[in-house]
């Protein structure tokens, strides 16, 4: 098992939010990405799987940014 290897589950709107996160994930060459979609509604999540980065926790927390900072101004 690679020890760089982690897997990050968000719960989140997809329909607003993937592409964002996709767009974040492919500015990587040296990341593999996998972005999984489970039902239609707000309910819906992402399994992201990353490998091949030095921090993978850092990305992590940056996607999760992304995500608070978009519901946030859905909201308003």
């Amino acid at each position: 098992m690679n020890d760089k290897a982690q897997s990050a589950v968000l719960s989140t709107n997809l329909s607003d939010n993937l592409a964002l996160i996709r767009s974040l994930l492919n500015e990587s060459s040296d990341l593999f990405v996998k972005v999984i979609k489970s039902g239609d509604g707000p309910a819906s999540f992402a399994v992201i799987c990353l490998s091949g980065l030095s921090d993978t926790g850092l990305i992590h927390d940056h996607i999760i940014r992304l995500i608070q900072q978009s519901r946030l101004s859905s909201e308003e």
